[in-house]
């Protein structure tokens, strides 16, 4: 019979339980802004790329998306410690989630981020921040590939269907051709992926936090 008692980590002694409450939230706070990043850079790529398609961007777009798929996460957030951190010095030092010399926030959701704004501590939500940037881009470049493909192929779609051509038939400009009418039905299957691409990321950022500490 189930009971729901996971025992005791090997690592802490503490119950399991208490360890996932205490850890969850760094890898959900990760998770999360990698993909409202990713969602922010795949929607406009996709959509330029079926607008132009064989052009040079649709090409750059098509290798982006290949190199997300093709590159294993670790691999990109070594290459991005490499350049940022040790070859440009621009990204603080990947040791954790905040800076050796800030102070942690009072712990009220376990996001590091909430709680320095609720406890209204913007300078340690900058050390915050800047510590997410390189972890959640090598998160967000592993997710963007699907999501820009799947963007891509759906507004080509749509962009080839009839009521989209008589819209343009009847005088409509096109912008409000692409945003009103290509635009609001292309999305309806990409905004069904985030939430499969969510627990996909869950399971791919233990590579990232052990790489990032």
């Amino acid at each position: 019979v189930g009971t729901g008692n996971l025992g005791r980590s090997l690592t802490t002694g503490q119950p399991v339980l208490r360890d996932l409450a205490e850890r969850l939230p760094a890898s959900l706070e990760l998770t999360l802004t990698a993909l409202i990043l990713a969602l922010s850079l795949a929607l406009p790529l996709g959509i330029l790329a079926a607008l132009r398609p064989g052009s040079l961007l649709d090409h750059g777009v098509r290798l982006v998306c290949s190199l997300g798929v093709c590159v294993p996460t670790f691999v990109s957030g070594l290459l991005l410690i490499y350049v940022f951190y040790v070859v440009l010095g621009i990204a603080p030092d990947p040791t954790g989630r905040l800076d050796i010399f800030a102070a942690t926030p009072p712990d009220i959701t376990g996001f590091l981020l909430i709680d320095f704004a609720l406890t209204g501590d913007w300078e340690g939500w900058r050390s915050a921040a800047g510590q997410l940037v390189l972890p959640a881009v090598t998160m967000a470049l592993f997710t963007l590939a699907p999501l820009a493909r799947m963007t891509r192929a759906s507004m080509l779609a749509v962009l080839g269907s009839d009521f989209v051509r008589t819209a343009r038939s009847i005088g409509l400009g096109q912008p409000r051709v692409i945003l009103v009418y290509a635009l609001r039905n292309a999305l309806l299957p990409v905004i069904t992926s985030p939430g499969i691409l969510f627990s996909t990321m869950l399971g791919a950022n233990v590579l990232v936090e052990k790489v990032f500490s």
